[in-house]
This record gives C-alpha cells, sequence and structure tokens, in this order.
C-alpha cells in the first residue's frame, strides 16, 4: 500500500477522497463524504477524513485478496516496511490554509486512528489543490472559486502566492452562491415590503417566479419567515443552494435570474481581475495565465462567462473548468513530497471554456 496516493478535497458542503497508483496514475478508489471545514467542525472533519481513509483502507485490501489483480501494485507479495501504510495522504480544505491549524489537525487525526495512516502527509487549502490538478507545477495558474464561497488564488512561476477575495459571507464572498442567493433574496424582500432601498435597475423586473421559488425552498409562507433561517437557524450552505432554483429559471428564460446571474459574472470577474492586477505589476513579462474556474457557479456559464470574461485585463488567457476532482491534485501533492512524480494527463482533467 506504500505506493497509493490518497487525496481529499474537502469543503463546507461535501468532500471527495481518491486513491491513485503512484505508478500509473489510475484511480484506483472514489468514495465521498460529507463537509470537512475545520472552521464548521473541526472534530466531524477529523473523523469524516479518518473515516474515507479507512473506507480507501479496506476496499484496496480486499482488492488485494482477489485471485486477479488489474492495478500494478496489486501484487501477492508481502509488502516491506510499512505494513499497510499508504505512501501519502493528501488533504486541501477549505480553511486548512494556517499552518498551525494543519498541525492541529495532523495531530488529532493520528490520536484518533491510532497512529499514523501514510508514510507522508500534505495539507493545503482548496484553492491549491485544483491547480495543481488542471496545471500541475511550475505554471501560472489562477483557481477562481465559486461555490457557497468564494476566493482567487494566483501561483505564479516562482511559486509566489497572490490572494484575493476569501473573506467570507460576512466580509466578502462576492460572486459566491451565498451572495447570488442574497441579493435574490433582498431584491425579493424590498419589492415585496415596498421599499425604497431597491435599485432603480432592477425595479423592472417581475419577481413572482423567483419569489414562488423562494417560498417552496426555504418552506415558508411569507418573506418574513426569512429571519428565522437568518438569524436563528442560520446555515449559510442551505441559503446558497438557493442559487440552484435561480440558474434552473435563467435556463428556462426568467429574466430576473438571468440578471442575477449576469451580475455574479461580472463580481468573479472583478475578483479575477484584481489578482491579475497584483501579478502583472511584479511580472510585466508574465506568461499566459490558466485561469481555473471552480464551484458549483460555474454551471452556469452561458450566464456568467461573458460578463466575466469582459471584467478581465487584456492579456494572454486560457479558461477552464475541472472535469475531475481536485483530490488528485491533493494526492499529486503528497507523492511529490516523498520524491514521486505521478504521471497525470492534465488536459484530460479539463475542459477549456474560453482561449485568447
Amino acid at each position: 500500500m506504500n505506493k497509493y496516493f490518497v487525496g481529499i478535497e474537502g469543503g463546507s458542503t461535501s468532500s471527495k477522497l481518491v486513491v491513485l497508483s503512484g505508478l500509473t496514475g489510475n484511480i484506483l478508489f472514489r468514495k465521498q463524504a460529507g463537509p470537512t471545514n475545520p472552521w464548521l467542525s473541526f472534530d466531524e472533519s477529523v473523523s469524516t477524513v479518518r473515516s474515507l481513509v479507512r473506507s480507501a483502507e479496506k476496499h484496496l485490501q480486499d482488492q488485494k485478496a482477489k485471485p486477479r489483480y488489474e492495478d500494478e501494485f496489486f501484487t501477492s507479495e508481502p509488502e516491506k516496511g510499512n505494513g499497510s501504510k499508504f505512501g501519502g495522504i493528501g488533504l486541501t480544505l477549505s480553511g486548512l490554509g494556517d499552518k498551525n491549524l494543519q498541525k492541529k489537525f495532523l495531530k488529532r487525526l493520528i490520536h484518533k486512528s491510532g497512529g499514523e495512516l501514510a508514510n507522508e502527509y500534505f495539507f493545503g487549502s482548496d484553492l491549491i489543490g485544483p491547480l495543481e490538478t488542471a496545471f500541475g507545477p511550475g505554471r501560472v495558474g489562477c483557481v477562481i472559486i465559486s461555490g457557497t464561497g468564494s476566493s482567487s488564488r494566483l501561483v505564479a512561476e516562482d511559486g509566489r502566492v497572490y490572494r484575493s477575495g476569501g473573506l467570507g459571507h460576512l466580509l466578502g464572498d462576492e460572486g459566491s452562491g451565498y451572495s447570488t442567493s442574497v441579493n435574490a433574496i433582498k431584491l425579493i424582500l424590498q419589492r415585496v415590503e415596498s421599499s425604497f432601498l431597491e435599485y432603480e435597475e432592477t425595479r423592472r423586473f417581475d419577481i413572482s417566479v423567483l419569489y414562488r421559488k423562494m417560498l417552496n425552498y426555504f418552506e415558508i409562507t411569507q418573506g418574513s419567515e426569512l429571519l428565522t433561517i437568518f438569524y436563528r437557524d442560520f446555515r449559510k450552505h442551505k441559503i446558497a443552494g438557493f442559487t440552484r432554483h435561480i440558474a434552473e429559471a435563467a435556463y428556462n428564460g426568467d429574466p430576473l435570474s438571468i440578471y442575477l446571474l449576469q451580475q455574479t459574472g461580472k463580481q468573479l470577474g472583478k475578483l479575477a481581475c484584481s489578482i491579475t492586477n497584483k501579478y502583472i505589476k511584479n511580472n510585466p513579462k508574465h506568461p499566459k495565465i490558466n485561469f481555473l474556474g471552480v464551484g458549483s457557479m460555474w454551471k452556469s456559464w452561458d450566464f456568467i462567462g461573458d460578463c466575466f470574461l469582459g471584467q478581465l485585463p487584456k492579456v494572454p488567457f486560457r479558461f477552464a473548468s475541472l472535469k475531475e476532482t481536485s483530490a488528485i491534485g491533493a494526492a499529486s501533492f503528497v507523492a511529490r513530497k516523498t520524491g514521486l512524480e505521478i504521471p497525470i494527463n492534465r488536459e484530460n482533467l479539463i475542459e477549456v471554456k474560453y482561449e485568447n
């Protein structure tokens, strides 16, 4: 098992695990579980990671017991040295960018597991896993996450990291699922309450489609019941989930929903522009920039795309989305830490949306 590498990507809604063969890069096992953002629940996140790793360990041990083997490392010969330990475990989790928190997480993980699970470990935030998955080392890559929350990181050729966004729903998260939902809800409530706070620009839209969807999604009968959802039983991912219904209405032609998603595209474009300008200022002779959109909001590219692209600087770039889990990047990171470069065909893992 010490030639297998585990990667886990996790956020506030769900987590995904893959096990890669260190020799071929083949995915030997996959599993999905609940959230692993340590800021939401540290102990629960540790338990979820432990459970995912133990499931992978059991699956691979069961496969080794079978008479025929599909991967190069499934052999009947006993492994030397480290028993059933994995070669490495890589975690790229939302909220796990702090070094002290990483040390605490590793200590608790080993303690709850009754000992070491792998020969090596790698910890990082959910922003770096997608870049490693899509582009690998040594290329200028900028990830723009737009899911429940939003954030952006750009990694230069020299490894320097540029940051923008990622301040959370109280101080930022523009262009996220949460902000899109809140913008829709605020507009509806302002209209229902006959509030003069509503912007002149939005008064031309009919709110009836989204109003019905809002009442049905939150299982309420009137807008005032949202106060309980926002102030007593607050769940960020639940509120952000309303964007699925906004997207559905947009694809059915609702003008207000289309407008809201276009505004989200502009906000994401400004986020990308901000971080790109920081990088260009220090690297005037920069190579083509690889932008990567990660998160459920990018599924509405038909409405977000043009507004997003219209905000970007006039520089050579490519924009792509992932077709695979960024847990692959987490496994690749930890393998490299052991001195092994897993062969990964990264062009097969992305879908290019735009290139100039």
